[in-house]
């Protein structure tokens, strides 16, 4: 019940944010921005990309990387489908007003980063990019958070480029998308921090976050 409330409020907060017009998050600004330039959906991009994300966690892990890891298929499958069905339901919803336009890229990060939170509170799978976040910060041994910050812009970056060379500016990359890869490091840190605090661990069966200690442990 955690993960599958986890990936609803991950896909809802993306496809909100992609209304604001003002970029979407940074887990999905490359699959976006290749929906945009691209036959494909919003789903559908998001999967073909999470399989190069994958294939990277397993370079970066080498011989620690676990058969278990792979379960993060199924979550993506999910979200795909979860991003096409929401898109589906909010095809008529226009966000107009800058200052409404903030407020929802706001709501949206802070919705994002709970659902992130909650996966990893599962114990069960997370996410692609959260994945390759988790392998960086093992074998480099820096703050997940951190890593998080320099995956997300890193992932921003790469999204940049792509509208460049096929728009020749920028198209659902935009000051939205950069300031939810600044904060939402921060964000999954202090709501993880305060699932912690509140028992909500002990509430689900869990005392500890195994994956964010050692990903290569048993």
């Amino acid at each position: 019940m955690t993960s599958a409330a986890g990936l609803i409020t991950m896909a809802f907060a993306v496809v909100v944010s992609s209304k604001a017009v003002l970029g979407t998050s940074p887990i999905t600004s490359v699959p976006f921005v290749l929906s945009l330039a691209t036959p494909l959906s919003l789903g559908t991009a998001n999967l073909l990309f999470s399989v190069i994300l994958i294939s990277a966690g397993v370079l970066i892990m080498g011989k620690l990387y676990r058969p278990i890891y792979l379960t993060q298929i199924v979550t993506v499958v999910v979200f795909s489908g979860l991003c096409d069905l929401f898109s589906l339901l909010l095809s008529d919803l226009h966000i107009t007003g800058y200052a409404f336009q903030w407020v929802t890229i706001i709501i949206s990060c802070l919705m994002l980063g709970l659902g992130v939170s909650l996966l990893i509170a599962s114990d069960l799978t997370m996410m692609p990019p959260e994945y390759l976040v988790l392998f960086i910060s093992f074998r480099t041994k820096v703050d997940f958070g951190r890593v998080k910050v320099m995956v997300d812009l890193t992932l921003v970056l790469v999204a940049a480029v792509i509208s460049l060379l096929h728009f020749g500016t920028f198209v659902g990359v935009r000051e939205g998308t950069l300031f939810a890869a600044l904060v939402l490091g921060h964000i999954i840190r202090a709501f993880t921090g305060q699932l912690k605090r509140t028992g909500f661990y002990e509430i689900i069966g869990r005392e500890s976050v195994k994956r964010e200690v050692s990903p290569g442990s048993s």
